[in-house]
């Protein structure tokens, strides 16, 4: 037989016709069945699960051919953004990527730049054989319900920065002692700062006498 459909499961029972005294009669045989080898196109969950505002960050998915036959034809993968996590708020479709040919058991990356233009948590997925929400693909698959990844929650921080602060004063000298001050004008971002002071010393660029306050 030819033209079957694959990953679809079919019936089979032999017959016999047999003619006696002008009358005619069809014998069938026991049935057994099988399952033609089939196509499941699946995504992972793309990765990072990080970015920094209003700087592009690639995420990348591995696309998979669960199945026991060759797709045959390339195809197409998209991602989606939305503006929550787990994949709430609003969600944007990312313009569609081509993939080769995709051999029994194969697998292959693909790819999104995407830039997010504030801090916050978003979230991403990536699908198999599909060019946007709404395409069913041009794949014949043996699951059609599984091509799209789980939701990847990712982190949006806007870009590090170090602390900064003015230059230090001194006051109050003697001969033995001086009052010694800086200001801190930006904790810097991520704000960690877990001490802050002065350093003095005889010589420039002091690392050591530093006084904590």
């Amino acid at each position: 037989m030819t033209g079957l459909v694959p990953g679809t499961s079919y019936h089979v029972r032999a017959f016999v016709v047999t003619s006696s005294a002008g009358t005619q009669r069809v014998d069938y045989g026991s049935e057994v069945n099988f399952t033609t080898l089939g196509i499941n196109l699946t995504a992972s969950a793309p990765t990072p699960n990080t970015a920094t505002a209003n700087s592009a960050q690639t995420f990348t998915t591995t696309i998979t051919n669960n199945g026991g036959v060759s797709t045959g034809v390339g195809f197409n993968n998209f991602f989606q953004v939305a503006s929550a996590a787990g994949g709430g708020g609003t969600i944007v479709d990312k313009a569609p990527t081509a993939m080769a040919i995709l051999a029994a058991g194969g697998t292959n990356t693909a790819t999104v730049s995407h830039t997010f233009a504030t801090d916050g948590t978003y979230s991403l997925r990536a699908c198999a054989d599909k060019s946007s929400a709404l395409n069913t693909g041009v794949i014949t698959e043996t699951n059609e319900g599984d091509n799209c990844s789980g939701w990847t929650d990712v982190i949006v921080a806007t870009s590090n920065a170090i602390p900064t602060v003015t230059t230090p004063t001194s006051t109050s000298l003697t001969t033995s002692g001086a009052t010694l001050g800086a200001n801190v004008t930006s904790l810097g971002i991520p704000a960690a700062i877990t001490a802050r002071g002065t350093c003095w010393g005889t010589t420039p660029s002091p690392i050591t006498n530093c006084l904590s306050e």
